[in-house]
């Protein structure tokens, strides 16, 4: 193949997947501790806890994702979609995170007072 012929390469993906709107459009409900991963972002991307809180963050996408705290302060195993990953903050601080697959795109903080 030459390098003219790929210029004229069409693409297709699975629109059905990425624009379900449905499944992508409004995330679904957490519960009070909780934060969610969908559509390659974490949701909310600030969360306010109070010190010896545990969190859960659930994976909701329909890719694996990690939670990876700066300086490896907490972090999670590969999650699968609909796994999830709990830790709990003992002391106040703020506590940005990412996730090591999708650092660029997913990046978010936990704001743990007294």
């Amino acid at each position: 193949m030459s390098y003219g012929r790929a210029l004229k390469r069409d693409w297709v993906f699975r629109g059905d997947l990425v624009f379900a709107p449905d499944k992508h459009a409004t995330p679904p409900p957490l519960e009070a501790t909780e934060i969610g991963l969908g559509s390659i972002g974490f949701y909310p991307t600030t969360f306010a806890a109070k010190a010896g809180t545990t969190l859960t963050w659930v994976n909701n996408d329909m890719v694996s994702h990690t939670v990876a705290g700066r300086n490896w302060a907490f972090s999670s195993p590969v999650l699968k979609p609909g796994e999830s990953f709990r830790f709990t903050f003992g002391s106040a601080g703020v506590f940005e995170y990412i996730c090591s697959i999708h650092p660029g795109q997913m990046r978010a903080r936990i704001e743990v007072e007294q």
